[in-house]
């Protein structure tokens, strides 16, 4: 009998700080509703109002102050957003202090949402984004954790992306974890499957099969995190004097890459697989390698959007 996976085992990394997220709905101003709002008299259109506040790109930086990431997500009719920002200093519980979590909720979105308005001669408006438009869903403290279950796959069930693993967003991770999860299971599935249909699988073969992925992967998991621990810590910590020559290293590393000296972390992703020593690969001809990660933007067919 088959059983199912356990998933209330988990391996955790270190946190890396406690932020506040707030999940938001926006409403457009109008001219009826904001009759004295200074970007009409300049010809703004509500739409143009929304992406000049809202901007389309998702961001995550380390602004003057404390690190920030912010973004439009689900459909883009909804106007919804997503605002999450350090807060080192936080010493309440996560069930507790949620009028102070808006408190500083507001302190940190405020000054993003504010723009210099140019009106005329040379006149300079400071105008904010009308606060009533905009419906906090949620605001929340949390604390970031990288979580691995301890096992994959059981008989006929496997884990992927989210499901097996969460990662802070500080490398980009969860995404391609999870796009490299399904790529390799689905050409092991595929095999099964016509093995399957022959009548010449067996229990022993079909864990093979599956052990394999699930080592591979937790490779690559793990190359993943220390590279997404690896930002974290650059993204957390307190500005200081020393971080010029931090960035000055780190282009001279880049810089001699070509000679083959990187950081031990993009060593371990460049190396792909062939350190693990149950891949479905043949290590002694050079397999085990893999497709280094890309961006890639698609154009909704007429639509001058990319998403």
């Amino acid at each position: 009998m088959e059983h199912v996976l356990p998933t209330t085992i988990l391996q955790s990394q270190p946190r890396l700080g406690t932020w506040i997220a707030a999940n938001l709905k926006i409403a457009l101003p109008t001219k009826e509703s904001h009759p004295n709002f200074p970007p009409w008299t300049l010809g703004y259109t509500e739409e143009a109002v929304y992406d000049l506040f809202w901007p389309a790109n998702w961001h995550f930086c380390r602004p003057p102050g404390k690190p920030s990431a912010c973004g439009r997500f689900g459909p883009l009719s909804e106007r919804l957003w997503r605002h999450e920002f350090a807060v080192p200093e936080w010493k309440y519980r996560d069930d507790e202090g949620s009028s102070e979590a808006i408190t500083l909720f507001w302190e940190s979105l405020t000054p993003m949402i504010t723009r210099s308005v140019h009106v005329s001669r040379g006149e300079t408006l400071t105008v904010t984004f009308p606060r009533d438009c905009i419906q906090v869903l949620r605001c929340r403290p949390f604390r970031f954790n990288h979580k691995v279950v301890n096992k994959l796959f059981s008989g006929r069930i496997a884990l992927i992306g989210d499901a097996a693993h969460v990662f802070p967003p500080f490398g980009g991770q969860a995404v391609a974890c999870g796009v490299a999860d399904a790529e390799g299971l689905a050409w092991r599935l595929a095999i099964l499957t016509e093995l399957e249909k022959s009548n010449r699988i067996t229990i022993k073969l079909r864990s093979i099969a599956l052990q394999s992925w699930a080592e591979e992967r937790r490779l690559g998991v793990d190359i993943s995190a220390r590279l997404t621990l690896q930002n974290g810590e650059w993204c957390n910590k307190e500005p200081s004097w020393f971080d010029p020559l931090q960035i000055l290293l780190l282009k001279l590393l880049l810089s001699l890459s070509r000679a083959r000296l990187a950081l031990p972390p993009v060593k371990a992703a460049a190396r792909g697989y062939s350190d693990c020593p149950q891949g479905a690969f043949l290590a002694d001809y050079g397999g085990g390698g893999r497709l280094g990660q890309i961006y890639v933007q698609t154009r909704l067919p007429q639509s001058k959007d990319h998403h």
